[in-house]
């Protein structure tokens, strides 16, 4: 059996800067935050000669152009796994649709479990950009880059977006001070409400130029809203078969609010 898992974000800033109609027009910045809630992989050999899929709904099918879930149709074509003996089950430490970038950081564990499952090393940056392929050019979904980046890199980390296409990845060093003063100004909450990445952003001109993007997360559509004390801990994708072990980052925790044990956390990630 293969485990992997890839953390959830916060957008510290420069939100829809990450989008391409906007970043190939004005170059985007975008610092973002993983944090100690993950999306969870796990990859097992079928019983019977069969795809099994199970995530919020059940698929049983014999070929890979049968699963309706899109991305994990594109995700078996783009690394050529065709089954069959296939069992793929997903999990989430919170519901998708709350603006955490729960998409891409499935798409991410999703790549990381299968290339761990051919026996191949994938590093960060093209495990990130495989995710963006699917998500954004195989399945024309209006989102950014900042998602699948920060779960495949962890960490506080800056992203410099620029018009070619490129990347530019610069994990943040920050004292452990801050991060302590950042732990105990920061609350995440779940308020109920519900929002779909490619519904959040708007084409709107607010002087950046057309077609920059509107994150409307923390406007009205998100799920999740952060108010000052949040705990601090992150990780970037991590995978678990003993059998053939890549590289992995394990997840690093600062100090934890002893009153909150919910509470979710972030911290730069390190790697061995």
């Amino acid at each position: 059996m293969i485990i992997t898992r890839s953390p959830l974000r916060i957008c510290l800033g420069g939100g829809g800067t990450d989008l391409p109609s906007y970043y190939r027009q004005h170059s985007g910045f975008v610092i973002s935050a993983a944090i100690s809630r993950y999306v969870y992989i796990t990859i097992n050999e079928a019983f019977r000669p069969r795809i099994i899929v199970k995530y919020s709904k059940f698929e049983d099918v014999e070929r890979v152009d049968e699963i309706q879930h899109p991305i994990i149709r594109e995700a078996l074509k783009l690394t050529g796994i065709t089954g069959p003996y296939l069992e793929i089950v997903s999990l989430s430490d919170i519901p998708a649709g709350t603006g955490m970038g729960s998409s891409g950081s499935f798409t991410t564990a999703l790549l990381c479990a299968l290339h761990t499952l051919k026996r191949d090393f994938v590093p960060p940056r093209d495990l990130a950009e495989q995710a963006c392929h699917i998500e954004l050019k195989l399945l024309n979904e209006p989102i950014g880059k900042q998602d699948q980046y920060i779960a495949a890199f962890g960490g506080i980390t800056s992203f410099q977006f620029l018009p070619d296409d490129q990347v530019l990845v610069e994990p943040l060093k920050i004292p452990s001070e801050t991060l302590a003063n950042l732990e105990d100004n920061l609350l995440l909450f779940f308020t109920g409400g519900w929002a779909h990445g490619s519904l959040t952003h708007t084409n709107t001109d607010l002087g950046g130029g057309p077609g920059f993007g509107v994150d409307k997360f923390s406007v009205n559509r998100s799920g999740l809203a952060m108010v000052p004390p949040l705990c601090l801990r992150v990780t970037a994708v991590e995978s678990h078969d003993p059998l053939a072990p890549v590289a992995r980052r394990p997840s690093v925790t600062a100090r934890r609010a002893p009153s909150r044990r919910s509470c979710p956390s972030l911290c730069p990630s390190r790697g061995r």
